[in-house]
């Protein structure tokens, strides 16, 4: 009976050892996801402090190529926003770890181009971790293969209910696959950017 209740005492002991360690991976992992949400919030912050303070157009477009390359941790930042009348995008803003002069070739056209045509049907943020072969870019393919760009994170530009621009975030070295919180904070940055916009233009 003692060797009984020894071993009983030994699982009882294991299973409570067993629930702490859960527990506290799971304390961790909340404090984790807390001090990160926390280090989110303050970057936003930072971001929308920093395009608030200038009524400068080019400013708060150059602050804010800058500031997300240096978040999302990218090669290369490219802001288009859109002329409808003439159907097509051009590169307004830019963020490059390795200059070029590719800026002025770009012309992101509106129609035949599937992604641009799924931004603006959604007005959802696109993230292809293939660039160089996803058939959604396509209509963009010499740009993409212009700029070096393996994978690419594009969030829109919303003006009352509109899509105005949009910020293409590109990784250049191997190719990204872009989690979910990345292109939460990505759109919450562009959602400031656009409000920014929005009054410097009034």
């Amino acid at each position: 009976g003692q060797e009984i209740a020894t071993y009983q005492l030994l699982a009882e002991l294991a299973v409570s050892a067993l629930e702490n360690a859960q527990l506290y991976q799971e304390t961790c992992q909340h404090a984790m996801g807390l001090e990160q949400r926390t280090s989110r919030l303050a970057l936003v912050n930072q971001i929308s402090t920093a395009i608030n303070s200038t009524l400068d157009l080019d400013q708060i477009l150059q602050i804010t190529a800058n500031q997300m390359a240096r978040t999302f941790e990218v090669g290369q930042v490219g802001i288009v926003l859109f002329d409808k009348q003439q159907g097509y995008g051009s590169l307004v803003a830019q963020y490059q770890q390795v200059q070029d002069d590719t800026a002025k070739q770009v012309r992101i056209p509106l129609a035949g181009n599937s992604s641009m045509e799924r931004i603006l049907a959604t007005k959802q943020p696109l993230a292809i971790a293939d660039a160089r072969r996803d058939p959604l870019l396509a209509g963009i393919r010499d740009v993409i293969k212009m700029r070096g760009i393996k994978s690419i994170l594009i969030v829109p530009l919303i003006i009352k209910g509109e899509v105005v621009g949009t910020i293409g975030l590109d990784e250049l070295d191997t190719p990204r696959v872009f989690s979910a919180e990345e292109i939460e904070l990505a759109q919450t940055i562009a959602n400031q950017v656009a409000s920014a916009i929005e009054n410097a233009r009034l």
